[in-house]
């Protein structure tokens, strides 16, 4: 009896001796990755667009930035997507995409969902207002739901008019906004992500926005300060040198879960693909880092 009691106790002690020597486990850190890619539609014959030529090059970049999560905006031509998934598919298995894509004259919304984690899609909308060449996409919102080992977690990616009124953005922050209200619950934290063609320094805009998703931005770290950038991306064909603004952003919806840290960086991807361009984009890429 005493040589049981004694092996017990020595198990005891020797299990206790390996538990206080563990390695602590590594703080959860999800990377998402929002970027408009401006893979317009060859039909339209813009001058230094070529999506062809940049939909090769763009997935180099996107596998060394090594998000978790990719929200494309602009993935409008169907060959350029076609290029981007077939070399993104090993590393981002689940995709879902481009947002609103039917039969008809007008083009698809533009919003291209990859994932190393499984996709669940909750719902999609269609802007029910619109302005000038806009009208010709079915602009909207595509919402989803992803697990990635340790939380459950909602994306909403997004691409927005690109005039308009205070009144006509309003309808479609307030349209977003529902779509994102109506599946939230307790315990789940929400992420906005996209092109919404609001500049930060419009308050009357921005405000707008912030308030009718009721979610929260954050400051930008890095040299980068910018998302749309007349003066430096040689891209960018209305020529503006004062034009340099934030118009992508990736907000956050709590719903009680508080991480750590959220760091927010933006990202110049180049690559000499014409003689005289070198961004891969007009717009830079927006990456956020949140450590649970």
């Amino acid at each position: 009896m005493k040589i049981k009691l004694l092996t017990i106790l020595f198990l005891a002690f020797t299990l206790q001796c390996f538990a206080g020597n563990e390695t602590p486990a590594k703080n959860k850190v999800l990377r998402i990755l929002s970027y408009n890619i401006k893979m317009l539609p060859r039909i339209l014959k813009r001058p230094h667009h070529y999506p062809i030529k940049r939909a090769p090059l763009i997935p180099k970049y996107i596998i060394e930035e090594n998000p978790d999560i990719v929200v494309f905006q602009e993935a409008f031509d169907g060959k350029a997507d076609r290029i981007l998934k077939k070399k993104l598919k090993a590393t981002y298995p689940y995709m879902l995409g481009p947002l609103n894509k039917k039969a008809g004259f007008k083009i698809n919304g533009g919003v291209l969902i990859c994932s190393k984690y499984p996709l669940k899609q909750l719902g999609t909308i269609q802007y029910s207002q619109c302005d000038d060449f806009d009208c010709w996409a079915r602009k909207g919102a595509m919402l989803v739901e992803v697990n990635d080992g340790t939380h459950t977690f909602q994306i909403a990616g997004t691409h927005m008019n690109g005039g308009g009124s205070v009144a006509l953005k309003t309808s479609q922050y307030h349209e977003m906004g529902n779509l994102v209200k109506e599946f939230a619950r307790p315990g789940v934290p929400q992420f906005c992500v996209g092109d919404y063609n609001t500049s930060n320094l419009e308050p009357q805009y921005y405000n707008a926005l912030v308030a009718n998703l009721d979610a929260e931005d954050g400051p930008i770290s890095g040299d980068l300060k910018v998302t749309n950038d007349h003066l430096n991306n040689d891209m960018e064909e209305d020529f503006n040198p004062k034009d340099r603004n934030i118009i992508d952003y990736i907000l956050y919806r709590p719903n009680g879960v508080r991480p750590q840290k959220i760091t927010r960086t933006i990202k110049q991807y180049c690559e000499q693909w014409s003689k005289n361009h070198c961004d891969l984009s007009d717009h830079y890429a927006l990456l956020m880092e949140l450590t649970w």
